[in-house]
C-alpha cells in the first residue's frame, strides 16, 4: 500500500544519525568523498572528521573554512573528474541550488558506479540566505530529482517534520540501468 507521511521517515539517513551512516560506509582507505556546500557557515563542522580514512574533498561557491575547491556545482563536472567519486554529501545546500536538477545531472558525472549520494536539505524553513533561498523539497521532489532515468537507485528517504528541524532525507546508490 502507500505510505503515508508517519511510515516515511528515513530508517537510517536520519538529521541525527547521517554522519554516523557516512562514517560507516565511506571512512576507509581510497574513499573518494565530496562534500557540496562545505563552508562553515553557522559552525564548526564535524564532517571532515567522521571519514578521517576517506579523501574528503569541501566544496563551495564561497571560500571559506573547511573549503578546498571553490566552484559552482552547477559546474560540478568542470572541478571534479567523472567517475572518481565513491561518497557525495549535501546538507542544507539544494534549497540554494538556482537549478538543482542541473546539480543532479552532474553528480551523476563524477559518482562511481556504485557511488553513494546522502542529501539533506529543507521541507519547510523560513528564507535565509537571500537571496539565494529558491526551493523546499519534500521526499518525493527528491525523489524525482535523483531518478533512475540518471542511474539512481534510492537506498533511504524520507521526511522529518518537528518544530526545530523540518527536512527531507534522501541516501541514494549510483548505478547503471540498461
Amino acid at each position: 500500500g502507500r505510505r503515508g507521511y508517519l511510515e516515511a521517515k528515513p530508517r537510517f539517513f536520519t538529521h541525527n544519525a547521517h554522519q554516523e551512516y557516512f562514517h560507516a560506509h565511506a571512512n576507509f582507505q581510497g574513499c573518494e568523498f565530496l562534500e557540496i556546500g562545505s563552508r562553515e557557515v553557522t559552525g564548526p563542522t564535524l564532517v571532515r572528521k567522521q571519514v578521517p580514512l576517506a579523501n574528503y574533498c569541501g566544496f563551495d561557491i564561497i571560500a571559506g573554512p573547511n573549503v578546498d575547491v571553490v566552484g559552482d556545482a552547477h559546474l560540478l563536472a568542470d572541478y571534479i573528474d567523472h567517475d572518481s567519486i565513491d561518497y557525495v554529501y549535501s546538507t542544507a545546500v539544494f534549497e540554494h541550488l538556482a537549478m538543482p536538477w542541473l546539480v543532479v545531472e552532474e553528480i551523476a558525472k563524477i559518482l562511481k558506479v556504485g557511488g553513494i549520494v546522502g542529501i539533506e536539505t529543507h521541507f519547510s524553513h523560513s528564507e535565509h540566505e537571500y537571496p539565494w533561498h529558491f526551493f523546499q523539497f519534500n521526499e518525493l521532489a527528491l525523489k524525482n530529482l535523483f531518478c533512475p532515468e540518471l542511474g539512481f537507485e534510492i537506498l533511504d528517504s524520507g521526511d522529518r517534520k518537528s518544530t526545530r528541524l523540518n527536512s527531507s532525507h534522501l541516501v541514494i546508490s549510483y548505478a547503471v540501468f540498461c
